[in-house]
């Protein structure tokens, strides 16, 4: 029998370690008092006290007496990461628009753009120069503090390791090494990821996902995106692509696709697939927030186009449910305002297409973040920080 000799971990891999436990649980919780940081990261007082002292002195946390604790005895203190001490750029690339903001600790945004493409189907080398503009404005309205990380979501199949878009339909890209392009216009290290994903991240950390470990979340825009978690880990698959969900054929025979299939979820469940539907029926909308609002007021049409959607869902649901077995689905976009308005059909188009067992326990939840994407770049360029490089600082 062989013997696997684990490398043992230097002192200082364990503190670097240990100042990104910290300084993650402070981002992501908000001020909390050492003794509560000692119970929720594990680390004894005394480490929880250096860690903090090391980091105060960067300038990255502050403490203050706690103004819900009076009395004799020790003062007790709240540490609080200072959302002034470093920053990310957080991109959401969208088919129409891109939105880009510097987020600071605790997600809070210092600065932002919005703006929408020149022309329908942007080059990437436009788009890249763009953003590159943008992230150099918003560094410098963030002025202050340094800029550890950008990230960027993508509407397509992108992958991790080094952001190559490998089809991004709906932008009409294919093959293009989107990371590297950015790259070499920001002169920094860039994370490039499916859109979907960074919304199914967002959600988890901090959204309508909270306290699912299994975790769906299924993006309507433009498109149909989907993420996923497996016990609080993204599943990105052998090389970034899984979880493309919107491009699951579900009628070989049906409308054809921008990626060259036809019958994929996407043309029946997509923003373009609502527009068409109304439109079908002799009452266009302008887009899918007049086909809600259509809904709300007790438009026929609007109801059984939202209606049709919903058993689309429903169907769509039942398959992921029965694959995966997740605790939750959360749906985002346009989904997000299907399953507001017909949770129960769905749910009992789930009941029918999942197996029995699988079925019953698994929360349909509407998405409550505003910019899930936006969100889940923000998280991701934070990683590097919290993986205890603290010499991006």
């Amino acid at each position: 029998m062989s013997t696997v000799i684990r490398p043992v971990a230097r002192p200082e891999q364990i503190r670097k370690h240990n100042l990104g436990l910290l300084l993650r649980h402070l981002h992501q919780v908000g001020s909390i008092s050492r003794s509560e940081l000692t119970t929720a990261t594990g680390l004894n007082r005394s480490t929880i006290a250096a860690l903090v002292g090391e980091l105060a002195e960067r300038e990255v946390v502050a403490e203050h007496p706690d103004p819900t604790k009076s009395g004799a005895g020790r003062p007790s203190y709240v540490v609080t990461a200072l959302p002034q001490a470093a920053h990310v750029i957080a991109v959401d690339l969208d088919v129409r628009t891109v939105s880009a903001a510097a987020v600071g600790f605790g997600g809070q945004v210092r600065a932002r753009r919005t703006w929408n493409h020149p022309v329908k189907h942007p080059e990437p080398g436009d788009v890249a120069d763009a953003i590159a503009q943008a992230a150099s404005e918003l560094d410098c309205e963030a002025a202050g503090s340094r800029c550890v990380g950008l990230s960027v979501g993508v509407p397509g199949m992108v992958r991790a390791h080094d952001g190559w878009v490998l089809n991004a339909p709906n932008l009409r890209w294919h093959g293009v090494p989107f990371g590297q392009l950015l790259r070499e216009r920001v002169g920094r290290e860039v994370r490039t990821a499916n859109d979907a994903d960074l919304a199914a991240y967002a959600e988890h950390l901090r959204g309508a996902g909270r306290g699912y470990n299994n975790l769906i979340c299924v993006l309507g825009r433009n498109g149909v995106g989907s993420g996923v978690l497996v016990d609080g880990i993204p599943l990105h698959g052998a090389t970034g692509y899984a979880g493309e969900l919107g491009h699951v054929v579900m009628d070989p025979k049906g409308r054809r696709c921008h990626c060259g299939n036809r019958g994929c979820v996407e043309q029946y469940a997509g923003a373009p697939a609502l527009l068409r539907a109304a439109r079908r029926r002799g009452a266009p909308v302008a887009d899918v927030d007049e086909l809600f609002s259509r809904f709300d007021s007790g438009d026929e049409v609007a109801a059984r186009v939202v209606s049709e959607v919903a058993d689309w869902v429903g169907v769509v649901t039942g398959n992921v449910v029965t694959f995966l077995e997740p605790n939750a689905i959360v749906y985002v976009g346009h989904l997000a305002e299907v399953i507001r308005r017909c949770e129960s059909a769905v749910a009992r188009r789930v009941a029918r297409g999942a197996t029995a067992d699988a079925a019953a326990p698994v929360a349909l939840l509407p998405g409550v973040l505003d910019e899930p994407i936006l969100v889940g770049a923000a998280e991701l360029a934070f990683e590097d920080l919290f993986a205890g490089d603290l010499s991006i600082l």
